[in-house]
């Protein structure tokens, strides 16, 4: 067959294949010409291979192993081409081709910029048709730096540790930060999967106090980024002991405090030694000594005298304090007070003059005189003088009779009392308020009987407390009952009577026979008191008249001369100072009604 007839025979033939369905044929075709034999052969495999890449993950570093899965169904994979294309690049580069599975490579990324990358493979068959994998993206991570914030060198309580990511790009990244005693591998975690701003909050009484290193890691997909060791942050959750000496008692002038304080973990900051006013709970610094042994000294005089109580309080490196047991009831006394009381004599009666000497450092505030009965603690304030001199008048009329003990008190400026040597051994020797007289006088009718009108005088030697001769009485007039009774020949007896109950005027013996034999007989009557004034002294004259006969039978004389009446007060009565009255009688002749 010449060339002409092989050139139309392939030109037929191609218009046969275009005009059927695609498929692939192995037949082949031999012609023949003057020049000689040639033999055309149709392609086995026109269909491309499939190609997949294979994600490396969110994130990469340093040299990273790339992959790609590829197959044909009609023929052999030749060759896989991994390229990639880098965040700021407008073209495809290739990274490595693998002729034989598995399809995969190492990809130095270490010159690569940090980012975005996009990845892809291009696989060809034996026939040489091709196919390109979808896009897969990964971001370059080397120049991303951990960093773990170093909290404080010693921490205690809820502490917070602090990641910061450094170059990271728009990687979602997560961070665990772990802790270790330090100089061992034994690696704990504190917080895990944190998401930005990266802060781990620690309970760190949950751990046992000592020594930790701490690091944290940032992952994205299979890169792990980790930080530089945090080394040998102490954890102290543990209060130092600590101890107050007794500074003693009482404390005066300039003085050296002291106090004891250990600590096992971060050790001892400070130790504050502080005081209080006794009873008050206020605490205020003496001093802050912050190295062992652990003392100071404090001028006392800066603090009013008087009791305080002491304590120390120690705080280590963390922060952790306690506080010593107290010192109680030591006494400040820093002022010079002298007070002295003078004798008023060994008796004394009437008004009677009370001295007292006083001085103080701190300035004298007051001076009080006081007085008890001898024996006795029942001290009772007779004057306070607030100027030299320190004396007041005493009128001893106002205590009973007997020994008696003086004393005088001094407040300082401060408002501390010191209390003088007592005197004793002082008699107080005054007449008790006596009667003096009583008379009896004819108002109306005739001499020698008793009738309305007529009065019976009582005159005391002082003022009486008119409230004890009857409850609540004032002194004015009152009804009263005047009770005559038959004493015999010469023993007749007046009472008076109030509500049925008799006064505390006593009674009174008339002498003489006004009532018959046996017989009592009863007068309506008033009473009232006065005040009269005898040789500057005041004294109670009490008066009581007769009104209508109440009950009885006939009152007349028995003699025809005025008598002497005795009169026996009551010691019931009292002077103005509740004294009891004597109860000597009173005999007052030429007394007649």
């Amino acid at each position: 067959m010449n060339a002409r007839t092989l050139l139309v025979l392939v030109t037929v033939l191609a218009a046969v294949l275009g005009h059927t369905s695609p498929s692939f044929s192995t037949a082949s075709f031999t012609s023949s010409s003057s020049t000689g034999v040639s033999t055309i052969q149709a392609a086995k495999d026109w269909t491309p291979p499939e190609v997949t890449m294979v994600n490396p993950g969110t994130a990469v570093k340093g040299s990273t192993t790339l992959s790609a899965e590829a197959s044909d169904a009609d023929s052999a994979v030749r060759s896989v081409t991994i390229q990639h294309r880098g965040p700021s690049a407008g073209s495809w580069s290739d990274v490595c081709t693998a002729t034989v599975p598995p399809f995969s490579c190492t990809w130095d990324t270490v010159n690569t910029d940090d980012g975005e990358h996009s990845l892809r493979a291009r696989a060809t068959d034996t026939y040489g048709n091709t196919a390109t994998s979808a896009t897969v993206t990964t971001a370059v991570a080397n120049k991303l730096t951990v960093v773990l914030t170093a909290p404080a060198e010693i921490i205690r309580g809820t502490t917070d540790f602090i990641t910061t990511l450094h170059h990271a790009g728009s990687t979602p990244y997560r961070v665990t930060v772990e802790y270790a005693p330090t100089g061992t591998n034994t690696w704990a975690t504190a917080c895990t999967n944190l998401d930005a701003p990266y802060t781990c909050r620690v309970n760190t009484t949950a751990v046992t106090d000592g020594e930790y290193d701490l690091r944290a890691t940032a992952h994205a997909g299979s890169t792990a980024t980790t930080s530089e060791l945090v080394r040998k942050i102490r954890v102290d959750n543990t209060a130092p002991s600590v101890n107050m000496a007794d500074p003693g008692s009482p404390l005066r002038g300039t003085l050296t405090f002291t106090s004891t304080a250990s600590d096992s973990g971060s050790g001892v900051a400070e130790v504050r030694m502080q005081y209080s006013v006794a009873g008050t709970g206020s605490w205020a610094d003496l001093c802050v000594d912050t190295t062992a042994p652990y003392s100071c000294q404090y001028d006392t005089k800066k603090l009013t005298d008087g009791t305080y109580n002491f304590r120390a309080v120690a705080t280590d490196r963390a922060g952790n304090s306690s506080t010593s047991a107290l010192v109680t009831n030591r006494a400040i006394e820093n002022t010079v007070s002298t007070v002295t009381m003078a004798s008023p004599g060994s008796n004394v009666s009437g008004n009677v003059s009370l001295n007292a000497t006083a001085s103080s450092t701190a300035g004298v505030q007051s001076v009080a005189i006081q007085h008890a009965p001898s024996g006795s603690t029942a001290w009772t304030t007779v004057c306070t003088a607030t100027t030299s001199p320190y004396t007041c008048d005493w009128n001893s009329r106002s205590v009973a009779n007997g020994q008696h003990s003086f004393r005088a008190v001094l407040t300082d400026g401060n408002g501390t009392q010191t209390v003088s040597q007592t005197v004793t051994g002082v008699r107080v020797d005054n007449p008790l308020m006596r009667g003096l007289s009583v008379h009896v006088s004819n108002g109306r009718g005739w001499g020698g009987e008793v009738d309305p009108g007529d009065q019976i005088v009582y005159t005391f030697s002082e003022q009486a407390n008119l409230g004890s001769v009857t409850p609540g009485w004032n002194g004015g007039s009152i009804p009263v009952t005047v009770r005559l009774q038959d004493g015999g020949l010469i023993n007749d007896s007046i009472d008076i009577l109030r509500g049925g109950s008799q006064v505390n005027l006593g009674s009174v013996n008339l002498r003489n026979n006004y009532i018959n034999t046996g017989a009592t007989a009863t007068f309506n009557a008033t009473m009232n008191a006065s005040t009269t004034t005898v040789n500057g002294a005041q004294r109670t004259v009490i008066t009581v008249t007769l009104g209508e006969q109440a009950s009885g039978g006939s009152v007349t004389r028995g003699v025809l001369f005025p008598s002497t009446m005795i009169w026996s007060p009551s010691s019931a009565a009292t002077n103005q100072f509740g004294i009891p009255m004597s109860t000597d009688t009173v005999s007052t002749s030429g007394n007649r009604f």
